[in-house]
Parts: structure tokens; sequence; C-alpha cells
């Protein structure tokens, strides 16, 4: 058994056009931290959009990789309490990965917003949400 202990974050992956990243005042290939307003502002832009969602976070993927090679594991962290905490754990449970997450209703689940243009270069703006906490 393998216990990781690390920041969940949610990828929101979005695909969008070169000029997309203009209009929002986004540097191409770039990871940028962000607060709460300008996570606001993403969503909104995604809004409407083809939208998908992956567990992301550097010690959820390893854990997450683990377990596809049939390593027991589970990954502990905190999530905040809405939508975004529910998918996490949804596909933590298809992925066969255990889960002792923590949830705070003080902050909401740390989120990635990944814009990836027709090139497959990737622009991340990460929301530390409940990771902060």
């Amino acid at each position: 058994m393998i216990y990781g202990i690390g920041n969940p974050l949610i990828d929101i992956i979005v695909n969008v056009e070169e000029e997309d990243l203009g209009e929002l005042g986004i540097h191409k290939g770039t990871m940028a931290l962000i607060d709460t307003e300008r996570m606001e502002e993403l969503l909104a832009f995604s809004k409407g959009r083809t939208v998908s969602y992956s567990c992301g976070g550097s010690a959820p993927n390893t854990i997450i990789a683990l377990a596809s090679l049939g390593v027991e594991v589970t990954i502990a962290g905190k999530l905040g309490s809405d939508e975004s905490s529910a998918i996490y754990r949804s596909r933590l449970k298809e992925l066969g990965v255990g889960d002792e997450l923590a949830e705070t209703g003080a902050d909401h689940t740390g989120s990635t917003v990944i814009l990836i243009t027709p090139d497959s270069e990737r622009s991340m703006n990460t929301y530390l949400g409940a990771n902060r906490l």
C-alpha cells in the first residue's frame, strides 16, 4: 500500500483558439496562480464550450499512475464541499484510488483551468482553493 499526501486539483480542460488567449490576457504555454475572481472569469468563459474534467495535482497524479499499474494506493488532501469535489471523488473511485480526502466548506476545491490551443499547447491557470487552508 502506498499512501500519498498532496494537493488535489481538478483539471478543467477547455479547447480554445489562439485569439481566445489574447482576449483573456493569457500568455500561451504559461502557468499562473490565480485568485477567486480570475477563476470565476475563466469558468464563465468556458460555459457553452466543450469541457472535460480530470483529477490533477502532483501527488494525486503519481498515486493514479501507481493505481494503473495495479498498486494499492490511497490519497489524502483537502477538497471543498462543492460539485468539483464530487467529480474528483467519483473519478478516483473509477480509477481504483482509495480516498481519504477531507472536505471544507470554507473554500472551493482547488482547480486548474487548462486552455488548449489547436497545436496542443497548454496554458494553465491554477486556483489553489481548499489547498490553501
